[in-house]
């Protein structure tokens, strides 16, 4: 299964699906350098990596990580009691942060997410659960920050599922419209991304290599049949808005997906410095790539939600690195001061003919090391 999963557990029976829209947003961003961040580093790689770049004569670099931001926004949180995550992937505590609360202390984020002008009230003096008001100071949504050692139920199956819970009063709020949002590290979502290098590696210092992102939710070809038992057991959401947006840096080139982009733009580094952990990430032109599926009206009037989504994208990006570049143009340049010698000394044409051969193979040998 390499399929997000997303569904509920009612506190009482329900008869048609809840109303729910989704937020992704999937980062490919670089740790800043500093000993810290390079040790992190090193504890995310996987130790062969790591070990066959060193037996190479490289230094293993600060890697570029992928971390998926995930927000749920649901009509009406009376008569949930848990929303269930399924993610294909084992999952540890340390893989997953709580974002809500973010939102809830810092108003600009909080505007920049939505697109509009809002502010945040802490509800009778709760820490967790927050009023989301419009500039007219008129109730809208509710936050509530996920307190990720209390909140959650974790249970292994074929990967993780993840069941959130919530101390929501709903007579607190006279809105029942809340908002949940996490951020996720994994290897899940790392492999959201594909990359693929050019064959060419004597050559791969000035080449580009491709990535594919490849991103599915509740796609039910990619479901395990007893879980989907379970979700049948449970209750599915209807989803009104589906969005995903890819935040990468403006070096990287769009080339194109299975659907069309809403919107780009670059990002404000002042307001979305505090979102990510300025000290841990360099955030410098980050361009955002804002896909969105929208519920549709059928011809009968009634209106046809969304169940699944996937997104399939492709960028391209330049794979030069200087010291790369030096190392071949400085091979290049012993092959041919080695051929005008070797080619001087020796004038007839089997003794070029040899040259040739013994070029060939060292070419080869070459290639075959840089590989």
């Amino acid at each position: 299964m390499n399929t997000l999963v997303i569904w509920y557990e009612p506190k009482a029976k329900v008869e048609t699906k809840l109303k729910a829209e989704l937020h992704f947003n999937l980062w490919k961003i670089k740790r800043k350098r500093s000993l810290e961040n390079y040790w992190k580093s090193i504890k995310r790689t996987n130790w062969n990596t790591f070990f066959n770049t060193l037996l190479k004569g490289n230094i293993p670099k600060i890697r570029t990580e992928f971390f998926l931001d995930f927000g749920i926004m649901i009509s009406n949180i009376t008569n949930v009691d848990k929303i269930c995550i399924y993610i294909p992937d084992q999952i540890k505590k340390e893989n997953l942060a709580d974002i809500g609360g973010v939102l809830q202390n810092n108003r600009e984020v909080l505007k920049a997410v939505f697109n509009e002008e809002l502010s945040c009230v802490f509800v009778h003096g709760s820490d967790k659960f927050s009023e989301v008001r419009d500039k007219n100071n008129k109730p809208k949504f509710n936050i509530y920050s996920v307190d990720i050692e209390s909140d959650i139920e974790w249970n292994s199956y074929k990967g993780t599922i993840l069941k959130i819970g919530h101390k929501i009063d709903p007579l607190v709020s006279e809105v029942k419209e809340t908002y949940f949002r996490f951020r996720l590290t994994s290897s899940f979502v790392e492999n959201i991304s594909h990359t693929y290098v050019p064959n060419n590696s004597i050559l791969e210092g000035f080449s580009s290599n491709t990535e594919i992102i490849d991103f599915r939710v509740n796609e039910n070809r990619n479901i395990d049949a007893s879980l989907l038992e379970k979700i049948k057991q449970a209750a599915g959401f209807n989803f009104s808005k589906i969005h995903f947006l890819i935040l990468r840096s403006f070096k990287d080139d769009y080339v194109f997906s299975n659907m069309h982009i809403h919107g780009s733009r670059e990002l404000e580094k002042k307001i979305w410095n505090s979102y990510i952990s300025e000290n841990e990430y360099e955030y410098s032109k980050v361009l955002a790539y804002h896909f969105k599926e929208v519920s549709k009206i059928k011809p009968d009037g009634q209106k046809f939600f969304l169940e699944d989504f996937n997104l399939l994208a492709k960028f391209k990006y330049e794979n030069s690195n200087f010291l790369k570049i030096l190392k071949y143009l400085l091979f290049f340049l012993i092959i041919n001061t080695v051929y005008e010698i070797v080619a001087n000394i020796i004038s007839d044409h089997d003794g070029r003919r040899i040259i040739e051969i013994c070029l060939r193979f060292c070419w080869r040998l070459v290639s075959g090391i840089f590989n």
